[in-house]
């Protein structure tokens, strides 16, 4: 029963948050790219893969992880936390407490156990792919922070229009 419950809260908030926050789940759909040639998004890691293999992750991980998907891939792309340099468990609990406030403002409620899902799974994620692998990690925020850079340099260029 509980995981039962569990998944229909999880389609509840991701309806709520939804239509709270005015936008699709298309945003973390890893098919579609993070921002077109003619847009940069407000961070390098949003360029970044939405989605993580979570095969490897012990189930708990990967039930928060679906959690994850539905909260957080409501209202940004979730390549947003995946790839974000964060990897402290205090600096992710910092982060998912500040968007519980702004989906509160918008009328989507989370609890303590919610919030301790979230935190839960970035924590672990953190761990097994950003400091247990690190090397990997950090070659890939490089890679997005160039592609970053050429992307903020043609948005420049297109809106100074031709020469």
């Amino acid at each position: 029963m509980r995981g039962r419950r569990s998944g229909l809260a999880v389609l509840f908030l991701a309806g709520l948050s939804t239509a709270a926050c005015g936008r699709g789940k298309e945003s973390s759909s890893p098919e579609k790219p993070a921002a077109s040639v003619k847009t940069v998004p407000p961070y390098y890691y949003d360029l970044g893969s939405s989605t993580v293999d979570v095969s490897g992750y012990p189930e708990r991980q990967k039930e928060n992880y679906r959690f994850f998907l539905a909260v957080c891939g409501s209202c940004h792309t979730t390549a947003r936390p995946l790839n974000a340099p964060y990897a402290d468990r205090d600096d992710w609990r910092r982060y998912v407490r500040r968007m519980h406030f702004k989906m509160k403002g918008r009328g989507i409620q989370l609890d303590k156990a919610d919030e301790d899902r979230l935190v839960d799974f970035l924590s672990y994620d953190s761990r097994a792919r950003k400091m247990d692998k690190r090397e990997a990690f950090e070659e890939q925020q490089k890679s997005l922070k160039e592609l970053f850079e050429t992307k903020s340099k043609n948005v420049d260029a297109n809106r100074q229009g031709p020469r």
